[in-house]
């Protein structure tokens, strides 16, 4: 009897010690699992931040190029005023060669401007 009762508490202990093997090696595999999570979650931050590196650069050209875009403009915009400038001048000078072309004066340009013709201060007709 006690013999019997030896093999059932001897067999009892082995089921028990296989349960906390079982445990153990499902506690292993879970700890397992997190490690490799773990790896992934640290690739993942890595190419995340890798990410957020290249938005930030692509940013920065953009602003760069952005600010260069508007230099440009602004550069345009001046040297459209100054060719807008310089067809008003080439216009008005176009209408005063007209109308000194237009006026029915006998003398030429030479005899006009003459020292004979004109005075020095104030280029009217000397009236001598």
């Amino acid at each position: 009897d006690l013999e019997l009762q030896l093999m059932k508490q001897q067999s009892e202990i082995e089921i028990k010690s296989l349960a906390l093997a079982k445990r153990e090696a499902a506690l292993m595999v879970q700890e397992t699992n997190i490690e490799h999570e773990k790896q992934i979650l640290i690739r993942l931050e890595s190419k995340y931040q890798s990410l957020i590196r290249r938005e930030q650069a692509a940013q920065t050209k953009e602003n760069a190029l952005s600010k260069k875009e508007q230099n440009l403009i602004l550069e345009a915009k001046h040297l459209y005023r100054i060719q807008q400038e310089i067809l008003k001048r080439d216009e008005q000078r176009e209408k005063n060669l007209h109308h000194f072309d237009d006026t029915n004066s006998p003398a030429s340009p030479h005899e006009l401007y003459s020292e004979k013709s004109y005075t020095p201060n104030n280029l009217s007709p000397s009236s001598d």
